[in-house]
């Protein structure tokens, strides 16, 4: 397997430069994906605003039989 060549220079790159670089990536991706965070929340705040509504008053009571 060949290793990673840098652009400029026909030497491989060095493994802690490619760490270095795939952290950076993926620290930028995370990022970004929690960027929107309080808009989502804001969201959601919204929407269980509008579907509030009141409870019934009803009491139920479910049986679980144990079958073992």
């Amino acid at each position: 397997m060949k290793s990673v060549a840098t652009r400029n220079s026909k030497k491989p790159a060095s493994p802690m430069r490619i760490l270095l670089i795939w952290t950076l990536v993926s620290g930028l991706l995370f990022g970004v994906a929690e960027f929107a965070e309080p808009l989502d929340d804001l969201l959601l705040a919204i929407r269980n605003k509008a579907r509030e509504h009141n409870a019934s008053g009803q009491v139920v009571v479910v049986g679980i039989d144990n079958l073992g």
